[in-house]
C-alpha cells in the first residue's frame, strides 16, 4: 500500500520529525510567511488556495485554514508538483529516500487534488514545538521545517528522480542518473594520470 505523502510533510515541517502522522496546524514559522501544517508560504497560498477549491475570502492565510482545508490545498500541491515544493527540508528529503524514494508514496498523478485526496489524523495534536522552530530559511515555495542529514547531491538526485517519476520515465530517469555517475568517475579516472603528467612535465 502506498504511503500517505502529506503525512511525511506535515511530520518533518510542523510536526515531530520521524514521528509520521504529528502536526501543528497552527505553527508559524518566525523567518517567513509560512503557516500551517505544511509550512505553506503566503504566497503559494494564495496560488493553490483558489486552484484547490478554496476561499481566500474565507481562509486567507494557512493558519487561518482548519486541518481539513490545509490538507485540501496541500494536496493540490502534491498532486501537482509531487514533492518537488518541499524539496528543500532536507530531512524530509531524507525520510522519502528511506521510505523507498518518492515511488513509495501515493502517485501524484492518481488524482485531481481538489478534495483534499490525501489526509492525517485530525485526532493527533501533534508538536507544536518541533519542526518549525528548527526551520528559518526563507525564499523556497514550502518553508523548510526540521534540519536533515541528505547531503546536497542526494538531494539534488532525488529532485531528478521524482520529476522523471512524474513524468512517467522512472526507469529512464533512473538509467541516465547512472550514466551521469559513472561518467563523473570515468572521467576523473582519466584525467588524474594526465593531470599527473603535466605536472612532472612543469616540474
Amino acid at each position: 500500500m502506498a504511503l500517505d505523502p502529506l503525512a511525511y510533510i506535515a511530520a518533518y515541517e510542523s510536526g515531530t520529525p520521524g514521528q509520521i502522522g504529528s502536526y501543528n496546524a497552527t505553527a508559524t514559522n518566525p523567518n517567513s510567511s509560512a503557516q500551517g501544517a505544511y509550512q505553506i508560504l503566503q504566497g503559494t497560498w494564495q496560488q493553490w488556495a483558489p486552484n484547490a477549491g478554496v476561499s481566500l475570502q474565507q481562509y486567507p492565510t494557512a493558519g487561518s485554514a482548519p486541518l481539513s482545508v490545509q490538507n485540501q490545498v496541500a494536496s493540490y500541491g502534491y498532486n501537482t508538483q509531487g514533492f518537488t515544493p518541499w524539496a528543500s527540508n532536507q530531512g524530509l528529503m531524507s525520510a522519502i529516500f528511506g521510505a523507498g524514494g518518492t515511488s513509495a508514496f501515493t502517485d501524484p498523478s492518481s488524482s485531481s487534488g481538489q478534495t483534499g485526496n490525501f489526509s492525517i489524523d485530525v485526532a493527533n495534536a501533534g508538536n507544536p514545538s518541533a519542526g518549525v522552530a528548527a526551520g528559518g530559511a526563507t525564499g523556497a515555495t514550502i518553508a523548510p521545517g526540521a534540519a536533515g542529514t541528505l547531503s546536497p547531491l542526494s538531494t539534488i538526485l532525488t529532485a531528478i528522480s521524482s520529476f522523471f517519476q512524474r513524468a512517467g520515465l522512472g526507469i529512464f530517469g533512473v538509467v541516465l542518473i547512472a550514466i551521469g555517475a559513472w561518467a563523473i568517475v570515468k572521467n576523473r579516472d582519466v584525467a588524474a594520470p594526465i593531470a599527473a603528467r603535466v605536472k612532472r612535465a612543469v616540474s
